[in-house]
């Protein structure tokens, strides 16, 4: 970061190259890499560890509609997707990582039992395979800077059941283009639109 912008070091497939912006904003998701690497910005938790047992179905009989719904130990949410799939995900928290078995697959149907989301994908088949990813709820160290700033996941990641990560993610857009407009072209009001 500089007065006049941004110079970003790229890993092109051609080779290492630079790159000049005058601004900056990461809209890279949860994982946000870019942030922590180009503005030292780190992702801190904010509530207790929670990860995604997650899988897409295709079969005969899928629910047309979202569905949400708890289990014993877990959440489980579906939603159809316009290719015909059906989305599961049953969420956990860190202490049942360990009752993970070799299978993925399985375990993802076993921790479906007892929603009507495990009951409706019971004819169904897995399209791909089922994976894990982290669901926890955290926040940017660094939102912003002179030059940059950071929107929608790579800012702050909700908990997964409030379901309004999209609408945070464009109100995050929307304030974003505002504080990034007003750094470019009132600078004097920096202060401001940074805090």
């Amino acid at each position: 970061e500089h007065a006049r912008g941004v110079t970003l070091s790229i890993d092109a497939p051609a080779g290492p190259s630079e790159l000049e912006a005058r601004f900056v904003v990461d809209a890279t998701g949860r994982s946000a890499g870019f942030g922590a690497r180009a503005f030292g910005a780190q992702r801190v938790a904010a509530g207790p560890r929670t990860f995604a047992v997650h899988g897409w179905w295709r079969g005969r009989g899928l629910p047309t509609t979202p569905s949400l719904e708890a289990v014993a130990r877990a959440w489980c949410w579906g939603v159809p997707i316009p290719d015909g799939t059906y989305d599961t995900l049953a969420f956990i928290d860190e202490a049942r990582l360990a009752e993970r078995p070799r299978s993925l697959e399985r375990w993802l149907v076993t921790l479906l039992e007892g929603s009507s989301i495990g009951r409706a994908v019971e004819g169904a088949s897995l399209d791909g395979s089922a994976r894990i990813v982290e669901a926890t709820a955290s926040v940017s160290t660094r939102l912003v800077g002179a030059r940059w700033l950071r929107v929608g996941d790579a800012a702050l990641a909700l908990d997964p059941l409030s379901s309004s990560g999209v609408q945070k993610a464009i109100q995050t857009a929307l304030a974003g283009a505002i504080v990034a407009s007003t750094l470019l072209r009132h600078p004097e009001d920096a202060p401001l639109a940074i805090r």
